[in-house]
């Protein structure tokens, strides 16, 4: 196919676009078929052509069949001079478009929708998030407290309802997309039951969960099924500089071991096992988000513990 009439608009001076927000319009034609959640299509790609021809790329913030928005680099290379043209590299069947457009401040870009993210951990008993779950909120989560959402999976997904909206627009100065950040809690919850599979919980008065033993799952001959013990993976979501501490023991007692969770920009943090032996650092997305503040190192019965799989006992928000 052809390329579309395209139209490249800033917000403010089309003579200096750095940093700034980008819409890309097609006029007639079109950009491709919808992707799930307005998710970037495979090959896709986008840059800011300057005077003299050299091309530095931009970041795709959200792919429509009708819109493209993009957000250009900051600052201006040194070698780059208006006026500028915006490219955009179009998947298609077989082959791609090259397209390219000049760069106008006509009018404003779409503003990138603001959102809050509640803070909640999801905790699993299987790698990848899967098997049992726990779920849990702080004490001042609007999930579950007097006249708030409820806490359960129907509320949960009101409260993301915002965050999911987004699409593949990005969160705002992080790389994830808010239809995906929704996903991650909310995919794994899916055909979990209340009461069976799956516990929701809000932090006490001392913002604990302190103890995962109290928190039982149905019981399956003579074994008892509780939350202690069991966890491989886990997703923790919220505001950049939410914290969340793991305890290996009970009471958030850091003696057998813990890790902290600091969440970043991308306000999501996921950690897909637990598994390691005298861990230093644990595989989480992204790696910078975890720091293991007492190394777990200690006597169970008759075995020297030093992990944290299958071990975690409570949790704590905040510092």
């Amino acid at each position: 196919m052809a390329c579309p009439h395209m139209r490249a608009v800033v917000a403010g001076d089309p003579q200096n676009p750095w940093g700034a927000t980008v819409s890309v319009a097609a006029d007639s034609g079109d950009f491709g078929p919808p992707m799930l959640l307005n998710l970037v299509p495979p090959g896709a790609s986008a840059s800011i052509r300057c005077s003299g021809g050299s091309a530095h790329q931009a970041g795709i913030v959200s792919w429509t069949p009708r819109t493209v928005t993009i957000r250009v680099p900051a600052p201006r290379p040194p070698d780059c001079a208006p006026p500028y043209e915006i490219e955009l590299v179009i998947p298609r069947a077989g082959a791609s478009d090259r397209c390219t457009v000049a760069l106008t401040g006509d009018g404003p870009a779409p503003a990138v929708p603001v959102v809050r993210v509640p803070t909640i951990v999801a905790l699993f008993e299987e790698q990848d998030f899967r098997g049992r779950a726990l779920v849990a909120v702080p004490k001042d989560s609007p999930l579950g407290g007097p006249g708030g959402l409820p806490l359960d999976a129907g509320g949960i997904a009101q409260a993301l309802g915002p965050v999911a909206a987004l699409g593949g627009v990005l969160v705002p100065g992080g790389n994830v997309a808010g239809g995906v950040l929704a996903s991650a809690i909310l995919a794994p919850l899916a055909g979990l039951r209340a009461g069976e599979n799956v516990r929701f919980e809000r932090a006490d008065a001392n913002n604990q969960i302190s103890d995962f033993y109290d928190l039982t799952y149905p019981q399956t001959g003579f074994h008892r099924w509780s939350a202690e013990d069991i966890m491989t993976s886990f997703v923790v979501v919220g505001e950049p500089r939410t914290v969340v501490h793991f305890f290996n023991a009970p009471d958030a007692d850091s003696r057998e071991g813990s890790f902290q969770v600091t969440v970043g920009n991308d306000r999501l943090v996921r950690c897909r096992s637990l598994r390691g032996q005298q861990p230093q650092s644990l595989p989480s997305e992204p790696p910078e988000a975890v720091t293991i503040t007492m190394a777990p190192d200690f006597w169970k019965w008759t075995e020297n513990v030093k992990t944290f799989e299958n071990e975690l006992s409570s949790l704590r928000f905040g510092g």
